[in-house]
């Protein structure tokens, strides 16, 4: 198999990719442009698209988490067709986004070990699906935070306080699938 320990994102890579293109492949990978989310056994609830936690601080265990964090971690969006998916990440042009382009090892890396691993264990690859939607929202909800920043002042200081809210939250957003890796080695 591949190297679990293998980055699934690189963080300023991502945060380049527009806000429409983060929906798009938000619409791709979830196959609708409402998200939905499970919210028990047969009841469902509408999200908004946006998505960044409240705050940069990183927390030791999931008692330290924000709510909107915690609410990030458990959110599973439904996905009408989880094979088209999969595929996107791992044979398409989803990943490519996340690494600043198709023909880095990185790249390539992060594309084979997800496959791996779906190999091992199917669950691997919904929560693949489920971390890459978290990570689209993440960027549209950056965007958004960004443009908001503008009127404020100090602009540099906000702009560092949003870059690193994002930051914590695409880490969290990739926190159950990085544990599911490693566990499939």
């Amino acid at each position: 198999m591949g190297n679990p320990s293998t980055s699934l994102y690189d963080l300023n890579s991502a945060l380049q990719v527009k806000p429409e293109v983060a929906k798009a492949f938000i619409i791709l990978l979830s196959g609708s442009p409402q998200l939905t989310i499970k919210v028990g056994e047969s009841d469902k609830a509408d999200v908004s698209l946006p998505l960044l936690p409240s705050t940069s601080n990183p927390a030791e265990s999931d008692a330290d988490l924000d709510c909107a964090a915690q609410q990030l971690l458990k959110q599973k969006v439904c996905i009408s067709d989880p094979y088209l998916a999969f595929a996107a990440l791992t044979d398409g042009n989803v990943l490519d986004a996340c690494f600043g382009g198709a023909d880095k090892a990185e790249t390539r890396s992060a594309k084979q070990v997800l496959r791996a691993a779906s190999e091992v264990s199917e669950s691997v690859a919904e929560e693949a699906i489920q971390a890459y939607i978290r990570c689209f929202r993440m960027i549209v909800g950056y965007n958004e935070a960004k443009k908001s920043i503008w009127l404020s002042f100090p602009f540099c200081w906000r702009q560092r306080d949003v870059k690193n809210r994002a930051a914590h939250g695409m880490k969290l957003a990739f926190r159950d699938l990085i544990e599911q890796l490693k566990s499939s080695t």
